[in-house]
């Protein structure tokens, strides 16, 4: 009888588990998404077939120097955050098209002001966005 009872008990110690684990599990499931997440516009934007993507980078050995010059500069610039570190760097015919987000208008002066040294400010579309 007493074998019984501790069985009993141990199932129903296993079955209070396995119920909260699931109330656990759909809880999660219910959180809202974080709207800073949800990048379907930016996505939307760029399938335009007039939009510059990373894609759009011609191969020729002038527009990818151009390209690596920028991103070195940037990369080895301590002073920006990992985002401004990811920005695209796009160069097609030696037109510079800077894209992404940054934390602050500092940080986008900042790409700009590499990617100027670089081409000059009449070769450079800055389209980086401050991130909210």
């Amino acid at each position: 009888m007493l074998s019984n009872m501790k069985f009993a008990l141990a199932a129903c110690v296993i079955a209070g588990a396995a119920f909260l684990s699931v109330q656990n599990a759909s809880a999660e499931d219910e959180k809202p998404i974080d709207p800073k997440a949800d990048n379907t516009k930016t996505n939307k934007r760029d399938r335009d077939a007039n939009e510059l993507t990373a894609g759009s980078q011609n191969q020729n050995k002038g527009d990818v120097d151009i390209t690596a010059q920028i991103r070195k500069m940037v990369v080895a610039d301590d002073t920006l955050s990992t985002n401004a570190h990811n920005i695209k760097i796009i160069t097609v015919d030696g037109m510079v098209t800077l894209k992404g987000p940054v934390k602050s208008d500092a940080e986008k002066a900042t790409i700009e002001k590499h990617a100027i040294h670089v081409v000059g400010d009449k070769k450079i579309a800055n389209q980086i966005e401050i991130a909210p």
